[in-house]
């Protein structure tokens, strides 16, 4: 669950950078250095962890997949 909530923090920080609206004429958004090294680690821990979750679930998949060819040579 702490994955998920870290994740889901991650993803709302995006969102409201993604609606930054400028006060006024001119304004910018701007992040130092060590922000923009926090969102790279921060992007990098979601990639990782949408990359393991799908490797995950593709192994999950074969593993049904393969107890349903058993059950089904069974059941003949």
């Amino acid at each position: 669950m702490a994955e998920y909530d870290r994740l889901a923090g991650i993803k709302g920080r995006f969102v409201r950078w993604l609606r930054y609206e400028p006060r006024a004429e001119g304004d910018v958004m701007t992040l130092d250095a060590d922000e923009v090294g926090e969102v790279v680690e921060q992007l990098q821990y979601a990639v990782d962890t949408i990359l393991r979750q799908r490797q995950e679930l593709h192994e999950y998949r074969l593993e049904v997949r393969r107890l349903n060819m058993q059950i089904n040579r069974a059941t003949r």
